[in-house]
């Protein structure tokens, strides 16, 4: 009788990954399924994510596996209602991400710590820090993903589909200066919020670029010829 190949686990979690992102940008951007996203912000925010969650992981000691299948798959579902779902898109990403990786060769005595550190990286701001070591790296590299150069390209690229749905018009200068100095004091309580020693201290030398790049914003947009006054 013939066995059936068991998937690698990476090369499964990295497809699914990129899959729903597309899927995900293409109808953010009402493009046809045969297309490429003109941005995949879902995927470049995911790779954003993996990349510091090994960073973090190396520095603190965490499972690598455990934190490389959590990465990939922390937001394979995505919603984008303003109104709070029954279940958090954590939760059903968690739920799908346990799923994927029983038909993978992943170690399936890490699959519980995988759906618990998924599950619990919903949200920007904490009261205590997250026990799960893993579950705490990766809601540090979520929410790093969210503030200095990287929050800005991010912004920035998919600005043009985000303004209208969450602003309600289409973006320019002054909707992006307005709406990034708003974020300045969601970013403050993000950096307050860390869990880890490494990701707080990446996090406060972020938010510190994020605060002179919306002050020379101001500077340049904000000054006057001077025959205006005439």
């Amino acid at each position: 009788m013939r066995r059936l190949a068991i998937q690698s686990w990476r090369e499964s979690v990295a497809a699914l990954a990129r899959q729903r992102a597309t899927e995900e940008s293409l109808q953010l951007w009402n493009q046809p399924p045969d297309e490429s996203p003109r941005f995949n912000y879902r995927w470049e925010h995911i790779q954003a994510v993996v990349k510091q969650c090994e960073k973090l992981g190396r520095q603190l000691g965490a499972d690598l596996e455990v934190l490389e299948a959590a990465a990939w798959l922390h937001d394979i579902v995505k919603s984008h209602s303003i109104q709070t779902a029954a279940i958090p898109d954590a939760t059903l990403a968690a739920e799908e991400a346990r799923r994927c990786l029983r038909s993978t060769d992943f170690p399936p005595s890490k699959i519980d710590r995988v759906y618990e550190a998924i599950r619990t990286h919903e949200g920007l701001f904490r009261d205590h820090p997250l026990e799960q070591l893993e579950a705490a790296v990766l809601w540090d590299a979520d929410k790093l993903s969210k503030l200095g150069a990287l929050y800005l390209v991010h912004n920035l690229c998919i600005s043009p589909v985000f303004a209208p749905l969450f602003e309600g018009r289409p973006p320019d200068t002054d909707l992006v200066l307005a709406s990034t100095e708003r974020w300045l004091t969601l970013a403050e309580r993000i950096v307050a919020s860390m869990n880890t020693e490494p990701g707080r201290a990446e996090a406060a030398r972020r938010l510190v670029y994020l605060r002179d790049f919306v002050q020379e914003l101001k500077d340049e947009w904000k000054e006057s010829p001077s025959w205006s006054a005439s």
